[in-house]
């Protein structure tokens, strides 16, 4: 019999404390028109949770969506949040964690740029961080932070089991 145990099973195994980390899994949400490519709504779907967001212009594809609302709805069992406050969402930056209880986005206001942890049955706001100026990319279980300004070394941001950033990570009020 085999009894070999791969590390990364074998870590999780022996950190307890750290077992659900390990299920932490990030999905991206492809956010497509709900009709013709210049309608005004568009969402994306993962397993039982969409994504809605608006957007009034029509004449030709939009890459952004300058104003809220954006709606969160759970299918089975159904139910919906909005989100009536952020700055200006990215189509192409919405993420669902495996397990559909965290939702990531790109908000930008100005020259800032977050990416904003929203909890999908409530919507409120769980975690912040600022990538201004900064290459990110989701890297299994963490993001990496790449330059910036100073072309500062990558920052490893850990995620803890619902797909936050791990830590004391505090929305921006």
């Amino acid at each position: 019999m085999n009894r070999t145990l791969s590390i990364p099973v074998l870590a999780c195994a022996l950190f307890a404390g750290q077992t659900l980390a390990c299920a932490c899994t990030l999905k991206k949400v492809e956010i497509a028109p709900l009709a013709a490519e210049n309608g005004d709504t568009y969402q994306g779907t993962v397993d039982d949770v969409r994504i809605v967001f608006h957007n009034d212009v029509k004449d030709h594809p939009v890459t952004l969506f300058p104003e809220p609302p954006m709606t969160v709805q759970h299918l089975q069992p159904a139910a919906e949040c909005v989100v009536h406050d952020g700055g200006v969402w990215g189509r192409d930056g919405v993420w669902l964690s495996g397990d559909g209880r965290t939702l990531v986005t790109t908000e930008s206001s100005g020259s800032a740029q977050d990416l904003v942890f929203r909890d999908t049955r409530t919507c409120a706001k769980v975690g912040q961080l600022d990538v201004a100026g900064v290459q990110w990319r989701v890297e299994g279980k963490q993001l990496v932070l790449d330059g910036g300004p100073a072309k500062r070394r990558a920052k490893r941001v850990p995620l803890d089991a619902a797909c936050r950033p791990a830590g004391v990570v505090k929305p921006r009020q």
